[in-house]
């Protein structure tokens, strides 16, 4: 690409073709002389000449500006570290390394005190306090955290202990242990905060068997309320075992560098273990031009430049980077530290997870991060081999039994393919309500199709409704040797989520980004299914109780379904307020009303449409049946 520079641009890349082929440092300077930017380089010609073929935006930007570069031999590829060193605090040029605090991951804190505390932070403060982490995931910090105040609560109030005569209101609803008020004494409080440790370290086994012992005990002697406390407390953290636990490391102080970059920025990525355990996270933006092995460089001058504590030794993927800097801190900082790549399989682990973590925070500068970080979160909550790009999700809607359809949606990679929706007309219900017979024919129908014509199978398939719905689809999928693919269903009463031959819910944060995708395949099944409903309820009007109703005719019926959709709609309002709405008048509409009660009423059907999903269909949205 043509650059335009202050001089001629020939001139000037003419000029640096003369530069030795040996190590030294570059200056770039602008039209007033300033330095734009300092560069170091083991051979001065190819490197400054790769600055005339820029593909980042960065780079042609500084490229612009540039109508001057100078050079500076050295003997050495490390006496051209220390000189762009010294350079770069000297001139502090604009185009160098500028890094951006990014955020630091989650923490949960255990307080060094008499009745310690348990939160969440992203702050150490080194007062003795015990950390585990870090938590790349807010959902699994909720998760911890709701375990634990739900299971072994402590005090919730910050500070010192203040005496109370009575206990607040969070220990009556069994959120506080109120050490304040004597419900319960230090070394209870402390067993308490023993067993949390352990589960945060992620030994839970011992806690388990103490936990089913317990249990055992309480059900002889008939304690039942006690019981179900103690199952309650087993069965979350068996639970809690499909999280990674923090990672224990070794006792050795180390830092794992990770860092992800496109044309405009690089991320870097910091892992901090110290006495072994992950203490610190952090994350830097830069968007500064150059070599990623230049820009690492600069990262660990910079970020360690003015710490007074070094760690023993920072894992890093660049092999060619370490030498020059090990010998930069014997020499500069009078401190032994060991920078390569990963040595040991744990170090390996670390460096993965650091180098996860800044691809992530990258991609998240997108335009529609969402999708994919809600894949990956979905493959980590439903502990699958890999993202589900293909998710099919399913919808049943009748009216009473009657005009019983299904509905299924598809997404790929998280976002809706309306091109391959499909909707049934179910046959094998006969005006019968059986939601699981309901969802036992769609599923049958939408995947035995899609194995004979060799069609491809989902990832994920997400059906509305509790264990019941999920064990019908279940008993259809291992028919047709599919008990392989991934299967959840989503409860709408408290969004929990459930797998097949498991009655104990998932429960995902509220703002989990995983839940959001579920809900949105779950609400566009549900709105494509009602739309398919009610459009058979219009094809279908004189088998319509409206037609009955004295007054009303087959457009005026037309008219009401085609607005309220459903006759549950029409019977859930005041007869004024359809009278008001409509043309019906007064007279008719208290007939409508009147006769849709009494209707519904003898039917056995609420006033709520009934909906269950159901996994796929074999026609077509254009189709009219399935």
């Amino acid at each position: 690409m043509a650059i335009k520079h202050g001089v001629d641009c020939a001139h000037l890349q003419e000029a640096v073709r003369s530069f030795p082929q040996e190590p030294g440092v570059y200056l770039m300077k602008g039209a007033t002389g300033k330095i734009l930017y300092v560069g170091k380089a083991s051979n001065l010609r190819s490197r400054v000449l790769s600055y005339f073929h820029p593909t980042d935006p960065k780079t042609i930007a500084l490229m612009r500006k540039v109508v001057q570069i100078e050079k500076i031999l050295t003997a050495t590829s490390y006496e051209a570290l220390l000189l762009e060193i010294n350079l770069i605090k000297q001139w502090k040029p604009p185009y160098n390394i500028d890094l951006r605090d990014g955020k630091s991951y989650a923490l949960i804190r255990v307080t060094n005190e008499d009745y310690p505390q348990v939160f969440v932070t992203r702050r150490i403060v080194r007062d003795g306090s015990h950390y585990y982490g870090p938590y790349v995931k807010v959902g699994q910090t909720s998760r911890l955290m709701e375990l634990i105040e739900r299971h072994y609560p402590l005090r919730r109030c910050r500070g010192a202990i203040r005496v109370r005569s009575h206990p607040c209101l969070y220990y009556h609803i069994q959120q506080c242990a109120a050490p304040c008020s004597g419900k319960i004494d230090r070394a209870k409080y402390r067993t308490r905060v023993r067993h949390i440790q352990n589960i945060l370290a992620g030994n839970t086994k011992s806690l388990e068997r103490h936990l089913e012992h317990t249990l055992q005990e309480q059900s002889n002697q008939h304690q039942y309320e006690l019981a179900q406390r103690s199952r309650d407390q087993l069965l979350a953290l068996r639970a809690l075992r499909k999280d990674a636990p923090p990672l224990e490391i070794g006792g050795a102080t180390r830092d794992y560098i990770g860092y992800a970059r496109d044309q405009q920025r690089v991320i870097f990525a910091l892992f901090q273990s110290r006495d072994g355990t992950l203490i610190g996270s952090y994350q830097f933006e830069s968007d500064q031009p150059g070599e990623v092995s230049d820009r690492l460089t600069e990262f660990i001058i910079q970020f360690y430049d003015n710490r007074q504590q070094l760690p023993q030794s920072i894992v890093i993927a660049h092999r060619e980077v370490g030498e020059e800097l090990m010998r930069y801190y014997r020499q500069q900082r009078a401190h032994s530290i060991w920078i390569g790549t990963p040595q040991k399989p744990r170090d390996h682990t670390l460096l993965r997870l650091a180098q996860r973590n800044a691809n992530a925070e990258l991609y998240s500068h997108y335009s529609t991060p969402q999708k994919p970080d809600a894949l990956i979160e979905l493959a980590h909550d439903l502990n699958l081999s890999q993202r589900p790009r293909h998710i099919e999700g399913f919808d049943i809607a009748h009216v009473g039994g009657a005009h019983t359809v299904a509905a299924m949606v598809l997404f790929q990679d998280g976002e809706a393919d309306r091109s391959s929706y499909r909707r049934y007309r179910l046959r094998s219900l006969k005006g019968a309500i059986d939601d699981f017979e309901a969802m036992r024919e769609v599923i049958a129908r939408r995947y035995s199709r899609l194995k004979n014509e060799q069609l491809p199978i989902p990832d994920l398939i997400v059906v509305d409704g509790g264990i019941g719905q999920v064990n019908a689809a279940y008993s259809i999928l291992s028919t047709l040797d599919l008990q392989y693919v991934a299967l959840i269903g989503i409860a709408k009463k408290r969004e929990e989520l459930y797998l097949p031959g498991n009655s104990s819910p998932i429960t995902l944060p509220y703002d989990s980004t995983a839940l959001r995708l579920i809900q949105q395949i779950r609400d566009e099944a549900h709105r494509f299914a009602t739309a398919y409903r009610s459009q058979r309820q219009l094809a279908s009007l004189d088998n319509n109780q409206l037609l009955a109703i004295k007054g009303i005719g087959t457009t005026r019926a037309k008219m009401l379904l085609k607005r309220y959709h459903s006759l549950e709609a029409i019977a859930a309002m005041d007869w004024r307020q359809l009278a008001r709405e409509t043309t019906l008048g007064a007279t008719v509409a208290q007939a409508v009303a009147r006769h849709l009660h009494t209707h519904l009423q003898s039917s056995g059907q609420k006033n709520e449409e009934s909906a269950v999903p159901d996994p796929d269909g074999d026609k077509p949205q254009s189709s009219p049946t399935g």
